[in-house]
């Protein structure tokens, strides 16, 4: 019972040190050839954008918006998957055997 309380214990300060770790990431999302860029946390958090002057000089406000989806879900995506991965390297030696965060982590 001491073994599983002191793991539990241990997962809890891992995941503690994976959420600062998560928060400290950055990737890139871009879409429009790089004319908007959207950067996220590893945590999945947006923390700018940046769009070229060039897509609001052009007027087309549909172009815009499908261009800032764009990006946005990208950097999402690339913030999702840097976290399962993360999360599997920090989290899976502290696993009972033949149990696996896959399920969990993307």
């Amino acid at each position: 019972m001491l073994n599983i309380l002191g793991r539990m214990a241990k997962l809890q300060k891992n995941m503690e040190d994976i959420t600062a770790r998560l928060s400290a990431i950055e990737v890139v999302g871009e879409s429009g050839g790089g004319m908007v860029k959207v950067i996220a946390t590893g945590a999945q958090r947006i923390k700018s954008v940046k769009i070229e002057k060039a897509l609001f000089d052009a007027g087309d406000v549909e172009m815009l918006e499908d261009l800032l989806l764009a990006g946005l879900n990208q950097a999402l995506q690339a913030a999702s998957e840097r976290a399962g991965t993360e999360t599997r390297e920090a989290l899976g030696n502290l696993m009972p055997p033949g149990l696996s965060l896959d399920r969990f982590t993307g």
